[in-house]
């Protein structure tokens, strides 16, 4: 639905935005399928960082843990993101956070 220059400097920033975006509505509306097609799309790209994808790890995480139930995958969704920001978890702490669930 976006322009194939989508991801030039110039629209970079409304392209994040708008993709970020359309993954938390279609979530809202139970469309998993292109939540997740937006959401990759994201995911998958290489000059974004940690930070601007941040949103997106947001949006799966609550997918994983009120619609999918999945507990366990969502902590350890949430354990990788932290560790790509730079925070460490000691791993009895971790190990404990995942047990809990």
């Amino acid at each position: 639905f976006l322009h194939t220059d989508k991801w030039s400097p110039i629209h970079r920033g409304l392209t994040l935005s708008l993709l970020t975006l359309g993954a938390e509505m279609e979530l809202a509306c139970r469309n998993v399928e292109q939540m997740e097609v937006y959401t990759a799309e994201v995911l998958e790209r290489h000059d974004c960082t940690i930070m601007e994808k941040v949103p997106i790890y947001l949006t799966l995480t609550y997918k994983q843990s009120t619609m999918d139930l999945e507990y366990a995958k969502t902590v350890q969704l949430c354990l990788s993101v932290l560790k790509q920001l730079g925070c460490s978890m000691g791993r009895n702490e971790a190990f404990m956070a995942v047990e809990a669930f």
